[in-house]
C-alpha cells in the first residue's frame, strides 16, 4: 500500500525546537561552547543582562604530560537553567575585573597596565595610561564612596608603599591619602556598599608572610579596621573571594568557610570546607550567589549555591564526565549519554548532554568499576548496556550491566554470555533489534572475530556465513544512508584497515581506505550522510556512494586519546571527544536536517510472540522507497498504523500505547500475509518543506491471544524524522 507521505506530513512541525536548524560550520570540526571547571573567575550582577555573569578563572589539566595550569576567558551568564556562553570577550585573560554599576561597564586590567571595559557586547580596548604605567595591579573593586573603580597597586618591596588609584572611564588617577596598608600583594578587595568604602583583607608581606589584618577605606583615607581581642578572623588565604550583601549590611568573604564582615569584626556564618571560587549579590534572588567547585581544583563539580544569612541552598549543579568513559547516543531522548566510573564516588556515573553541557543523572546503586567496557544504548528496553572492560589492574571482566532510568540504578543483568575482554565494540542493530557485540581483547586469545547480540536478557554467539577478520580495537557506527550498522578496524591478519557491513544476519565486506592506521572512532554524521572514520593521524569521510576522501585538511584537535564519536540528534552535531579532559569538546557540523527511524518501546505479544514495526531505512527527500512493515505477527490478520505528531510516551510501562493520548490518526486498514507480515510503502517526494517533519507510529494487530485487553497485539513504535 502507498501513501503519499506529503499527506501524512501536513501538520509534522513536532520537534522542532529539538531539531533547530544548526548554524553552518566549515567542514573543520570547531570548539564547542563548554564552560570548563575553574578557579577563582570574576564574578559579578550585570545590570544590563539582568544576570549574573562569570569570567576567566584558572583551569587545571590533568593529562599524561603532568599537571599544568591555563588562563580560561570568555563571558558566562547564569540563569536558573545553568550557565551559558555570552557574546564577547577580552584579550587579556586577566582576572583584574570589577563591575561598574554606574556606568554598567565592566572594566578590566591586563598584564601590562592596560585596561579594557565591556559593554555586554563589544570591547574597548583605552591601552596603557602613562600615568599608570605598566604594572600588575592588585584586584579591582567597585568604590561605592567615590562611585569609580578602584584598584591597590600591590608590592613585594616592604620600601614601597601600597597604592590606591581610581579609573574614571579615560584615566586613571592615584588618591593621595595620609594612611595606607603595609606593603603587600596577593591581598583582596570587596566592596562595602551599606558603610560607603571598600574593605581589604590579607595578602602575603614581602617577606612572604600570609597576613590577616583588615583596613577599611572611606573614599579619603585608609584605616585599620579597630577589633576587640581576641577577635574571629579569617584564616591566611591567598586571592580569597569577596563581596558585599547590600540587603543584609554584610561583606562577605570565602576563606575556608564563609566569613561576614558587619563594618567591626568578622563572624564565620559557615564552618570549613565550603570551596567557593566566587561571589556576587543577585538582586534577583536576593541572596548571595557562591560559584563553587564541589571537589577542588582539579575536580569538576562546578555547583551554583545561594546564601541567604540562614540558609546555604543549591541554585545548580552541572557535572562534566571525567576523562575515561564511553559515549552513545539516545535516540529516544535525541540526546548523548556518557558513562564512566569515578574512582572519588565509587560509582558507575551516568551523563547526559554533550554540546551545551553535562547533566548526572541520579544512582541509587554503584554499578561496576572498570574501564575500556563496550557501551551500547538499547531504545527498545530504554537501557543502557555495558559489557566486559577491566577494572585497572589488568583483570578482563564479562559481566553485562544495566542502567535504567526509570530506577536510576544499575543491574547486573548476567555475568555469562562472551568471555571476558575488553576495547569491543558494541552498537544497536535496528534490523535485528537487538545490541551487536564485536571483537576485543581477550586474555585467553588476544583478538577475537567473534559475534554476539544481546536481546536485553541473554547474550546469543551468531554465526554469521561470512565474518570479519580479528580487528584491534574496532569500532561501529550505523550507516548513515541504510541504518544498518558498519563495523571498522585494523585487521590482525593483513595488518589493513577493513570496513564490514551488517545486514541482520550476515557481514558483507566493504569498500575501505588504504591504510594501515588503528581506528580511535566512528561515527556517523546523518545531515551528510557520511561516516567519519578518525584514525591516529588521519580522518576518512565515506559519502553515501561509498567512496572515502580526506577533506579535513587542518590537523585534528589537540590532546585527543582513545577518542569517541557520537551522533548528538539535539544540535545535529557529531560530537568528537578524547579521553583527556583537556581536549574538550569538537564538533562536525551541518546545516542540514537530521534524518532517523528509531524503533521505541515495547509492544505486547500476540499468537507469534510480540509483533515487530520496523523502517526499511532513514527516510530523506526524494526516497521513493521508504517503507514501515510489521513482522512477526498473526497470519492473515487485520491490522492498523496508529501515527502521531507528538512526541512519544517515553516508559509507559510494557504492553501499552507509545502514542500520546488523543494525538493519534490512523491509517487505511492493512492485512499481513501468510508469514504475517505486511509492509507500508511510504515514499518521500523531494518537497523541501517536508524536512524536519517528524511522526511517532506504531501498529496493533487482531489477534484474540493478543496482550491488549485480549483482543489485541501491540508492535514497539518507530520515531520517525525526515531529513534533507
Amino acid at each position: 500500500m502507498d501513501i503519499p507521505l506529503h499527506r501524512l506530513l501536513a501538520a509534522a512541525v513536532c520537534l522542532a525546537t529539538t531539531l533547530a536548524p544548526a548554524t553552518a560550520q566549515t567542514q573543520r570540526a570547531t570548539p564547542l561552547d563548554e564552560m570548563n571547571q575553574r578557579t577563582l573567575p570574576a564574578m559579578w550582577f550585570d545590570a544590563d543582562l539582568g544576570k549574573p555573569v562569570l569570567f576567566g578563572g584558572y583551569f587545571q589539566y590533568q593529562g599524561w604530560g603532568g599537571s599544568r595550569i591555563q588562563q580560561s576567558s570568555g563571558f558566562w551568564g547564569f540563569t536558573s537553567s545553568g550557565l551559558h556562553r555570552l557574546p564577547g570577550d577580552l584579550t587579556s585573560k586577566s582576572t583584574n575585573v570589577a563591575y561598574d554599576p554606574l556606568r554598567r561597564i565592566l572594566v578590566q586590567t591586563g598584564p601590562n597596565g592596560e585596561t579594557l571595559e565591556w559593554d555586554g557586547i563589544r570591547v574597548t580596548d583605552h591601552g596603557v595610561d602613562p600615568a599608570f604605567g605598566i604594572g600588575g595591579p592588585g584586584a579591582l573593586v567597585w568604590d561605592p564612596a567615590r562611585r569609580q573603580i578602584m584598584t591597590c597597586r600591590g608590592t613585594r618591596s616592604a620600601a614601597n608603599p601600597l597604592e590606591t588609584w581610581h579609573w574614571d572611564g579615560t584615566s586613571w588617577t592615584r588618591a593621595t591619602t595620609a594612611r595606607t596598608p603595609t606593603p603587600r600583594f596577593s591581598f583582596c578587595l570587596g566592596p562595602d556598599s551599606t558603610r560607603v568604602g571598600v574593605v581589604l583583607f590579607g595578602g602575603t608581606d614581602p617577606q612572604g608572610n600570609t597576613l590577616d589584618d583588615t583596613w577599611t577605606w572611606n573614599g579619603t583615607d585608609w584605616a585599620m579596621a579597630a577589633t576587640t581581642s581576641p577577635r574571629p578572623a579569617p584564616l591566611p588565604f591567598l586571592y580569597p573571594p569577596m563581596a558585599d550583601d547590600p540587603l543584609r549590611g554584610r561583606t562577605l568573604l570565602v576563606s575556608d568557610g564563609l566569613w561576614e564582615w558587619d563594618g567591626n569584626r568578622w563572624t564565620q556564618a559557615i564552618q570549613p570546607g565550603l570551596r567557593a571560587q566566587a561571589l556576587a549579590f543577585d538582586p534577583n534572588r536576593q541572596r548571595m550567589l557562591l560559584y563553587e567547585l564541589a571537589g577542588g581544583m582539579v575536580e569538576d563539580e562546578v555547583r551554583i549555591l545561594s546564601w541567604d544569612g540562614t540558609l546555604l541552598r543549591e541554585e545548580w549543579a552541572r557535572t562534566a564526565p571525567r576523562n575515561q568513559g564511553q559515549l552513545t547516543t539516545d535516540l529516544l531522548r535525541g540526546d548523548v549519554a556518557m558513562v564512566h566510573f569515578d574512582p572519588i564516588s565509587a560509582a558507575a556515573e551516568v551523563h547526559y548532554g554533550g554540546s551545551r553541557g553535562w547533566t548526572r543523572e541520579p544512582l541509587n546503586s554503584a554499578g561496576f568499576q572498570r574501564d575500556r567496557f563496550a557501551l551500547a544504548m538499547d531504545p527498545v528496553r530504554d537501557d543502557l548496556v555495558v559489557f566486559g572492560g577491566s577494572d585497572g589492574a589488568s583483570q578482563w571482566n564479562g559481566e553485562t550491566w544495566l542502567y535504567d532510568r526509570t530506577t536510576s540504578a544499575w543491574r547486573l543483568a548476567t555475568a555469562s554470555g562472551p568471555p571476558a575482554r575488553v576495547s569491543a565494540a558494541a552498537h544497536w542493530d535496528p534490523l535485528g533489534q537487538r545490541v551487536l557485540l564485536f571483537g576485543g581483547y581477550t586474555q585467553a586469545g588476544g583478538w577475537t572475530d567473534e559475534t554476539w547480540s544481546w536481546d536485553g536478557r541473554s547474550w546469543s554467539r551468531l554465526q554469521p556465513l561470512h565474518s570479519p577478520p580479528p580487528m584491534s580495537r574496532p569500532g561501529m557506527t550505523t550507516d548513515a544512508s541504510s541504518g544498518r550498522v558498519l563495523l571498522a578496524g585494523r585487521s590482525t591478519r593483513s595488518n589493513r584497515l577493513e570496513v564490514w557491513d551488517w545486514n541482520g544476519t550476515d557481514w558483507t565486506a566493504q569498500n575501505a581506505p588504504h591504510t594501515g592506521s588503528e581506528v580511535l572512532s566512528f561515527g556517523s554524521h546523518p545531515d551528510l550522510d557520511t561516516e567519519v572514520l578518525v584514525l591516529d593521524a588521519e580522518q576518512w569521510v565515506r559519502d553515501g556512494s561509498g567512496v572515502w576522501s580526506q577533506p579535513f585538511i587542518d590537523p585534528l584537535p589537540p590532546f585527543l586519546f582513545s577518542m569517541q564519536l557520537a551522533w548528538e540528534p539535539a544540535t545535529r552535531n557529531l560530537l568528537l571527544r578524547g579521553h583527556q579532559e583537556e581536549a574538550g569538546l569538537w564538533a562536525l557540523t551541518a546545516p542540514f536536517t537530521a534524518s532517523w527511524a528509531a524503533a521505541i518501546g515495547e509492544g505486547c505479544v500476540g499468537s507469534l510472540g510480540e509483533p515487530r514495526l520496523l523502517a526499511n531505512r532513514y527516510p530523506r527527500l526524494d526516497t521513493p522507497d521508504f517503507d514501515l512493515r510489521i513482522t512477526m505477527a498473526r497470519p492473515s490478520a487485520a491490522a492498523a498504523l496508529l501515527v502521531s505528531f507528538s512526541p512519544p510516551v517515553f516508559n509507559p510501562g510494557p504492553c501499552s500505547i507509545l502514542l500520546q493520548p488523543g494525538t493519534a490518526v490512523a491509517v487505511p486498514p492493512l492485512t499481513t500475509d501468510a508469514a504475517g507480515q505486511v509492509a507500508l510503502a511510504l515514499p518521500v517526494p523531494a518537497t523541501p518543506t517536508l524536512a524536519g517533519g517528524a511522526f511517532v507510529t506504531q501498529a496493533a494487530v487482531l489477534d484474540p491471544a493478543g496482550g491488549f485487553a485480549n483482543l489485541l497485539a501491540l508492535t514497539n513504535g518507530v520515531w520517525v524524522v525526515v531529513g534533507r
